[in-house]
């Protein structure tokens, strides 16, 4: 039985620390980028919009209140 494997888009499979850190240079680099990518995406829409966009509703409709 295989170990739960990271399918970085079809590229790379690395199943644990070994296998990445066994990587060209090339690659261990694209493949931080992408997860350093992927997560600063990730925060952006799921925190810093949808608090924005709680401001901005609360300053253009001060009679709508999120409670």
């Amino acid at each position: 039985m295989e170990i739960q494997q990271l399918y970085l888009f079809i590229f790379f499979r690395i199943s644990n620390a070994e296998e990445f850190f066994a990587m060209g240079d090339f690659k261990r680099v694209y493949t931080a980028l992408l997860i350093t990518g992927f997560l600063i995406i990730s925060y952006i829409t799921l925190v810093v919009i949808p608090k924005k966009a709680k401001e901005l509703l609360i300053q253009n409709y001060p009679e709508y209140q999120i409670t």
